[in-house]
């Protein structure tokens, strides 16, 4: 696994800023989806690399909601909490990061790991060692 390319990173930025409803942003997560799912099996195979690489996804994912979602003042959008399509996606992106998070968790010998997917901020991953 290699994480998203620079040139996705600036897609995903650049797109978002013409967002206006949450159908968009559903279909910005659908092309990070897609791209992580290409994107898995490649790449390096240091496991510190790996782990920033599992990191770089669950942040892109995560800005992609935060910049929709994230609280503002006043809050953007006439609507409280988030439309169903957005978890589902991102229960799919960190579904497809979990296997490689287990494997690169317990090679470089942690406790512990989670990946879960929360309001208004995305993906979060958490790895504990001794």
């Amino acid at each position: 696994m290699n994480g998203p390319s620079e040139e996705l990173r600036e897609h995903v930025a650049l797109t978002l800023d013409e967002v206006t409803d949450e159908e968009q942003l559903e279909e910005i997560l659908g092309t990070i989806e897609e791209e992580l799912s290409s994107d898995l099996g490649g790449g390096p195979r240091d496991e510190q690399e790996e782990m920033a690489a599992i990191d770089a996804w669950a942040g892109l994912a995560s800005y992609a909601v935060g910049r929709f979602y994230a609280p503002a003042s006043p809050w953007p959008f006439r609507k409280g909490g988030w439309d169903k399509r957005a978890p589902e996606r991102l229960r799919r992106i960190a579904d497809q990061l979990r296997g490689p998070l287990e494997r690169v968790a317990r090679a470089l010998g942690a406790v512990t790991w989670s990946i879960s997917v929360g309001f208004p901020w995305g993906v979060s991953i958490s790895v504990s060692w001794p």
